[in-house]
């Protein structure tokens, strides 16, 4: 029987000694397609297969993160593997978790749930762990429940690293809500990276220059939002963490994801489902969801000019599309016919964003508020706060990118989704931005718009990315319903 033989290297390695030619099974194994890689020249003129391999036959080396993964790797080939007891979890100190809450005197508004007490001991017997938590299922609590045990029982600092400036001061936020009093650092452009605060909050474009040793004042590693990290900066900010034992990493959705989820799980941990967006509504922790979907049929000479001029370029019908008057001067009137706050999530800025924003100032009955990325992480908050003690109506214009990940607006009441899409992380994560309940509000209504230009046996991209949307919503068993509306579109 083949033997494989496995130790520990550093926090984010383990090596394995093996046989050659187990070792080209590893490597193969342990192998995803990069995305696009068909596109990419060394794959059209076949110098590379287009697949990135994370198991180094040269050194043996592998993420420490995909322990689990070898075993079962071991176990359906036969092979015998023999594990460094250093290896293994950490011995948890003897505490009882009520008065560990008891102490922490975190705010009563604060509903401590089950599943986050399942996911804080799930992350702290086994060390590492990637959560898979869905938009507004208190994820922030679980991450603040993580540094105070650590801070607690073992005397360590904790290095959270999230995606963008504004997650930078919502997660500062959200540590004071919950009670956290002492120094909490944070470092972006300019800010002071020297710090002996307890917290530290950074994004990961500001630590991928750190040297190896600046990270060795840290005991915890936190990625929030991880699926959102670029895969190179995030593998040498996880490199150069080396000597941090203990590492978490939370996202949303392991679909789609800029890091590929083996490496995730190479560098966090295994997958830990924390709960479901379904099973969050039907608790009724979440608002309940209804999905408007509006077909907008457009008329018989649209339809043809479409048909022969964007079969194949999907970019162009799009910028068609976004950039019509008739169709933004409905978008301007289903949110004056609406009650309550809304969010119109667009794609393009200058296109379509500052159109819509220039559109609703002129003519808007109700008060318009405008986040792209031009605005800095500031003032995105503050816009967050009023649009979020707003009690009467008001309308966010948005970009997808600015909200998609983090941004907490409770009282939304309505999410229009102005800008056609089948990625099911834009999709999830914009229907996300409204899931919260909020003191008056216990319903969400998002506004799927669907752009029908279908002619005969041609179906328009528009309409092939509401079909891929439909599939979501009956994969995450939501609710909808489909409206058809005439329209006519303004042509060239």
């Amino acid at each position: 029987m083949s033997i494989l033989q496995v130790k520990k290297k550093n926090e984010t390695f383990i090596e394995v000694k093996c046989s050659p030619g187990i070792a080209y099974e590893l490597r193969d194994h342990f192998s995803f397609m990069t995305p696009g890689a068909r596109f990419d020249p060394r794959v059209q003129n076949k110098y590379w297969d287009g697949r990135k391999r994370l198991f180094n036959i040269t050194n043996g080396t592998l993420f420490s993160g995909l322990l689990i993964e070898l075993i079962r790797f071991c176990e359906s080939c036969d092979y015998k593997i023999a594990i460094d007891p250093e290896l293994y979890p950490s011995d948890i100190p003897k505490f009882e978790y009520a008065k560990f809450l008891d102490h922490l005197n975190i705010p009563n508004n604060f509903e401590k749930r089950d599943y986050q007490e399942k996911a804080f001991f799930h992350s702290i017997e086994n060390d590492r762990a990637l959560l898979l938590c869905p938009t507004a299922s208190g994820k922030s609590l679980i991450i603040y429940l993580l540094c105070q045990y650590y801070r607690m029982m073992h005397k360590l600092r904790t290095l959270i690293v999230v995606d963008s400036l504004s997650l930078i001061h919502q997660m500062y936020d959200d540590l004071r809500d919950y009670g956290f009093q002492k120094e909490i650092n944070r470092i972006y452009a300019g800010q002071e990276k020297e710090t002996r605060a307890p917290i530290t909050i950074s994004t990961w474009q500001s630590l991928v220059d750190m040297p190896k040793k600046w990270y060795n004042q840290f005991g915890v590693i936190i990625g929030d939002e991880a699926h959102k990290f670029k895969a190179k900066s995030l593998v040498e900010i996880m490199k150069n963490a080396e000597n941090i034992r203990y590492r978490f990493g939370t996202t949303g959705t392991l679909d789609e994801v800029e890091c590929h989820e083996m490496q995730l799980v190479g560098l966090f941990g295994p997958v830990f489902e924390v709960i479901t967006t379904k099973e969050l509504i039907n608790r009724g922790t979440l608002a309940n969801l209804k999905i408007n979907c509006v077909d907008l049929q457009y008329q018989k000479e649209a339809k043809i000019y479409a048909t022969k001029n964007f079969y194949k370029n999907y970019h162009d019908e799009v910028d068609f599309i976004v950039t019509r008057e008739k169709r933004n001067e409905f978008l301007l009137q289903l949110c004056e016919s609406l009650n309550g706050n809304k969010l119109v999530l667009f794609q393009f800025v200058d296109k379509h964003g500052k159109v819509l924003k220039d559109l609703f100032e002129k003519h808007a009955t109700q008060p318009t508020f405008f986040i792209s990325g031009e605005v800095d992480g500031i003032e995105r908050n503050e816009i967050r706060k009023t649009v979020n003690n707003n009690r009467g109506n008001s309308t966010l214009l948005a970009t997808y990118g600015t909200t998609q990940t983090g941004i907490n607006i409770v009282n939304i009441n309505h999410v229009i989704l102005a800008s056609p899409s089948k990625s099911k992380i834009r999709v999830l994560q914009s229907i996300g931005r409204g899931l919260r309940k909020g003191e008056i509000k216990h319903e969400i209504m998002v506004w799927d718009i669907i752009d029908n230009l279908k002619y005969g046996d041609y179906t328009n991209h528009a309409l092939l990315h509401f079909y891929n949307r439909l599939e979501i919503y009956n994969k995450e068993q939501f609710e909808y319903n489909i409206r058809h509306v005439k329209i006519r579109m303004d042509l060239p």
